[in-house]
């Protein structure tokens, strides 16, 4: 059974969500950061959301692994503000389709 959310570590230059959760949360991102390919299991069409929010803003960078399809990913957060990626794994094509990007105003 997957878990609903997996907590990212704030502190931590890499971030690598699991398989087993549908969330990757960051509550208060403190650094640049880079989102490697995601490990465990996962199966054609599961989707995933990446929550983040930090207090300053910060460098965003994605491994080639995440595709988006029209939207853009992120490159940075704005201070005090969530920013949502929601993705679903394709088998098909061994990647995460991006279809939503969503950021707080």
């Amino acid at each position: 059974m997957m878990s609903k959310t997996q907590y990212g570590d704030n502190n931590s230059p890499t971030q690598t969500p699991n398989a087993n959760y549908r969330n990757y949360e960051l509550t208060n991102l403190a650094c640049n950061t880079v989102f490697a390919a995601p490990s465990g299991s996962w199966a054609n069409y599961q989707r995933m959301e990446i929550q983040i929010f930090s207090t300053g803003a910060y460098v965003l960078t994605w491994n080639a692994v995440y595709k988006p399809i029209n939207c853009i990913l992120p490159t940075t957060t704005a201070p005090n503000q969530i920013l949502k990626v929601v993705m679903e794994y394709s088998t098909a094509r061994n990647r995460f389709e991006v279809v939503y990007v969503g950021q707080e105003s």
